[in-house]
Parts: C-alpha cells; sequence; structure tokens
C-alpha cells in the first residue's frame, strides 16, 4: 500500500542571498521544511535568473537541519570566505514570521545584515 500525502511540506525557516558584485548575480536560497517525518534542507543556486544546482538533504531532527542550514548560511555569507562571490541577505524568514526586519528586530538592513547579526537573532527565533 502506498501512503499518500494530504499536505505538501511545510515550510520552517527560508533564507535567500544574492552576490551583487558577481558578473551574473548568482543567488543562493536555502529553506528547511519539514515533510511527513522527516526535515528536509533544501538549496537552488543559480545565476542569471536560472536556477543552476538544486540539492536536499534529509535530517531525522529539526536541531540537525537547523544545524545545516546555519552553517550553509555561514559560510556563504563570510566575507573572508576565498569565493569571488560575496553574498549578502535578501530575506530571512522564520515560521511565524513575515518578513526580515521582524526576524531582525526591526532593523532595515536586515536584509544585507552579517554572519554575527544573523547567529544573534536566530538564537532568538
Amino acid at each position: 500500500m502506498i501512503q499518500l500525502r494530504i499536505f505538501g511540506p511545510h515550510l520552517i525557516k527560508s533564507a535567500h542571498l544574492v552576490a551583487p558584485d558577481s558578473p551574473r548575480q548568482a543567488f543562493y536560497i536555502i529553506w528547511i521544511e519539514r515533510y511527513g517525518d522527516v526535515f528536509r534542507v533544501c538549496k537552488e543556486s543559480g545565476a542569471g535568473g536560472k536556477t543552476l544546482h538544486r540539492q536536499a538533504w534529509i535530517f531525522e531532527t529539526v536541531e540537525e537541519a537547523e544545524k545545516t542550514f546555519s552553517s550553509r548560511i555561514k559560510a556563504k555569507a563570510n566575507p573572508n570566505r576565498r569565493s569571488r562571490r560575496k553574498y549578502r541577505f535578501v530575506y530571512l524568514l522564520a515560521q511565524g514570521k513575515t518578513d526580515c526586519r521582524e526576524v531582525a528586530g526591526g532593523r532595515d538592513e536586515a536584509c544585507a545584515m552579517g554572519v554575527e547579526r544573523f547567529q544573534e537573532k536566530e538564537k532568538e527565533i
């Protein structure tokens, strides 16, 4: 017997980063979703408005998913990373929050916040 899922995945948290100085406007979108009994961290990346790579990791607990989500964002948003692409936040949304200013305490610069500020606010979510 095949189990049918009545509802699709439930979004828990997502982030969208862009590399504004990259020639083709590279982007990186990552999110955590609950799908049945498991949690997935999914990412899409690309340039020029086209998705060039999709990947997903499956976890048994939301804590494991959060750890991967945070480490991927930390690596991408690190201003000292080796890559020429320096990513900045476009938005960070969490369950129950509607825009990045809510997550970042009302600050308009939330979409361009650094890794340290993201980590501080992530603990509050």
